[in-house]
């Protein structure tokens, strides 16, 4: 891992030259990182681009779920060692949470911004993470 190493993240990565579009790169890494079969994904759509400002980065993020027929039994997670170090699910309704949630402004240069952290049990989720939760959960809440 060359960018954010021992961070909490969503599953995701750079778009491949083969790959058709953001939607088929995040099927694709979900499958690499964590074992989930495209096929048992009904993709809603995407949120706004987040840009990430340490790595220079512009995340898409899709939105999806399991389809119906694949949600009858659980999901089990096949990590892959090399990205994935350890699988948390955290519950909506945590990050829904306001006692959960804080805004922590930084400065760089002329520009303040406000950075989401998000606490779940013994984890904080925080950064271009924390930031795309926020921006999902916007939606989800309207």
């Amino acid at each position: 891992m060359k960018h954010h190493k021992g961070q909490i993240s969503l599953p995701g990565g750079a778009q491949d030259p083969t790959d058709l579009d953001p939607i088929h790169t995040a099927l694709r890494e979900a499958h690499e990182e964590l074992g989930i079969d495209p096929d048992t994904v009904e993709v809603l759509g995407t949120i706004p681009p987040v840009y990430a400002r340490v790595s220079g980065f512009v995340i898409t993020t899709v939105i999806g779920r399991l389809k119906e027929a694949s949600s009858a039994g659980d999901l089990v997670f096949t990590p892959n060692p090399y990205e994935v170090a350890e699988v948390i699910e955290v519950p909506v309704s945590a990050l829904l949470d306001p006692d959960n949630h804080r805004i922590e402004q930084r400065t760089a240069g002329d520009f303040t911004y406000n950075i989401h952290f998000y606490t779940y049990s013994s984890y904080e989720i925080w950064g271009a993470t924390g930031r795309i939760l926020y921006e999902f959960l916007t939606l989800w809440d309207s």
